[in-house]
């Protein structure tokens, strides 16, 4: 069974402000390019919906929230419409010295999404991204003075 993706970063915010910057639909636009407009709440059942564009696909994003702790705990599934296979995301924050906040961000079962079928989904591609996005756009962001 393949290994699944986890990222530990340590940033110079508060728990409160990376969870705002994990769970504001404004804010996910400005870090990650969630679409906007883009509803996501982090409440149990929720289910959000997004379409993104890569090498000319557009791929319907579906995340279902599973578990929402504030300042703690989010985790949701999340699966592509018209793919095979089902993921899941969970970010953990816990506190670290001076008043920084440690993430970690934990994605399995992506071998589900068939990356040998559809190359585009392929395990280094999520690894890339949520390298990109943990340990560059969003530290930045949170980091920054708002």
């Amino acid at each position: 069974m393949p290994s699944p993706i986890v990222i530990q970063r340590t940033y110079k915010a508060s728990a409160k402000r990376i969870w705002q910057a994990i769970t504001d639909p404004k804010e996910m636009n400005i870090w990650w390019d969630i679409p906007a407009g883009t509803a996501f709440e982090p409440t149990p059942g929720f289910v959000a919906r997004f379409v993104t564009h890569y090498n000319g696909i557009d791929f319907k994003h579906v995340f279902t929230v599973k578990e929402a702790i504030p300042n703690k705990k989010l985790s949701y599934d999340w699966r592509f419409e018209g793919y095979p296979g089902n993921s899941n995301v969970t970010f953990e924050l816990e506190p670290a010295a001076d008043g920084a906040t440690s993430l970690t961000l934990t994605h399995t079962g992506l071998e589900t999404f068939e990356g040998d079928r559809f190359p585009e989904l392929a395990i280094k591609n999520f690894e890339g991204g949520w390298t990109s996005l943990i340990g560059g756009s969003l530290q930045k962001f949170v980091e920054a003075a708002h």
